[in-house]
This record gives C-alpha cells, structure tokens and sequence, in this order.
C-alpha cells in the first residue's frame, strides 16, 4: 500500500528530492522533540533564552514563549495570591510611572538587592504582571521588550519609563471672546 508522499510523487505533484528533503526534516524534528524542545545550548547562553528566535516571532509568540519562560523559572512565588505575615514588600517604577509593588520573601528582596536577581514584566495571561528571575533571563527579556526590566541593580536600562502620548496644544486666545 502506498503512502501520501508515495502516491504524490507517483503522479508527479512533487519529486523525489521533494519527498527526500522531507523525510530529512522530519527525522531532524524528531531528533530534536527527543532532545526537548530547547534551542541549542550555544544560541541561548548569553541570556538563558534563544533571543534571536524571539526577535523573530510576532508579538502574540513571544509573549506566550516569555510566559513559558518566566513559569518555569520565576523565583517569586508567582501561584500565592496572598502574602503571608513574613513577605516583605518591595516597590518599583512600572513603566506607565505609577509605583508597583510586590510581596516577596526575604532571601528574593536579598538577592535584588545584590543585583543578581531582577524584576521583569511579562504578559500574563491575565495581562501585564511582574514577577522576579535571575539577572540574565531579564536582560534577554529587555534584548526583545526593553521597557519589561523593571527593576536590577546598577542597570540604567532598568526602570525606564515609556513616553506618555503628547497632549494636544490649546491655543489659550481661544477662550478670549471678544
């Protein structure tokens, strides 16, 4: 019994080195499945993410790829809705200017004070969130959304606040009636 590529190629909807290129595409994608899903250790090293994959995606993919992410390897304890009596808050800028605040445990506060830790946006699927990773996951994160490093020690690129749409101009001699 002949399969699919079989019966294209037997009537002439593709060729053989179609059919070939083909099989060798997917014995590399099993190979890789097998493997997991990550990019190769090289293309992620610098960051702990493959950013060049990530500039490449559209907006929608990335945020789900940064969300997957950020579950993964968060070390806030992004599941708990309400902060015990031990958290301890910690403010910072957002980048709309307001002040956002999260309710972390001490060793967490210890370690964003040290710099070796940062806090980072993410698009949640509830929206925009905050949550707090290892120093270069967040600057691979600000490589593809630069304003989603909120807050990492000695970092100026940390904290920047996004430009607020101009208002229009009013001419105040309108106002005068004459």
């Amino acid at each position: 019994m002949l399969g699919l590529k079989e019966k294209l190629a037997a009537a002439g909807v593709v060729t053989a080195d179609e059919v070939k290129k083909f099989d060798e595409g997917q014995a590399r994608s099993r190979k890789r499945r097998a493997r997991g899903s990550s990019p190769p250790r090289s293309a992620r090293d610098e960051f702990g993410i493959d950013v060049t994959a990530l500039q490449n995606l559209n907006r929608g993919e990335a945020y789900d790829r940064i969300r997957k992410v950020v579950t993964r390897r968060r070390l806030d304890d992004g599941e708990r809705v309400i902060p015990r009596e031990e958290d301890q808050v910690f403010n910072f800028v957002t980048a709309r200017g307001s002040l956002g605040r999260l309710y972390l445990e001490a060793a967490t506060i210890k370690r964003l004070s040290s710099g070796s830790a940062a806090i980072c946006a993410y698009m949640s699927h509830h929206g925009l969130s905050h949550c707090v990773v290892e120093k270069k996951l967040a600057l691979g994160i600000a490589q593809v959304f630069p304003l989603w490093l909120r807050h990492l020690k000695g970092n100026p690129e940390a904290g920047k606040i996004d430009k607020p749409a101009e208002a229009p101009v009013e001419d105040p001699s309108a106002d005068v009636k004459e």
